[in-house]
């Protein structure tokens, strides 16, 4: 039995804006990262039921980096996005509107390489960038 972690964020943002930012890599490379000191160099999605991603992380100061890949399973526009890591673990993405916000779930399969805690607390982080960055921006068209 794998262990499952969840996190969450309330967006203030149209479901529009925060599905194009969270879906389309040129948005995904802005804020997939945990810290300030890590950034996305490379990014690359092919959005659809069966496509791969592969969004290269790198420490600020060159020390460590890591390609971040897998494959989309099931796409439900607004609603869902499932895919699996290529070390087989699976992250269901919810996206729930209400009236000004949309609350976004994830359910994460972890790892055996750092704690719960850890990534749990990465894994929010990121969610936090995220929320950051899809909040600053004007609606799109």
């Amino acid at each position: 039995m794998t262990n499952k972690f969840v996190i969450k964020a309330d967006v203030y943002q149209n479901i529009d804006v925060i599905w194009e930012t969270y879906t389309d890599a040129k948005h995904v490379t802005q804020w997939s990262f945990a810290s300030d000191d890590w950034h996305v160099t490379e990014g690359h999605a092919k959005f659809v039921e069966g496509g791969a991603f592969n969004y290269r992380m790198e420490a600020k100061d060159e020390s460590f980096g890591f390609n971040f890949m897998g494959t989309y399973d099931e796409i439900v526009k607004h609603q869902t996005i499932k895919y699996h890591l290529t070390d087989k673990r699976n992250i269901d993405v919810e996206f729930k509107k209400h009236k000004g916000y949309v609350t976004i779930q994830l359910t994460v399969d972890a790892e055996n390489e750092f704690s719960l805690e850890q990534q749990k607390v990465g894994w929010q982080a990121i969610l936090d960038n995220f929320k950051s960055y899809a909040e600053g921006l004007l609606k799109l068209k």
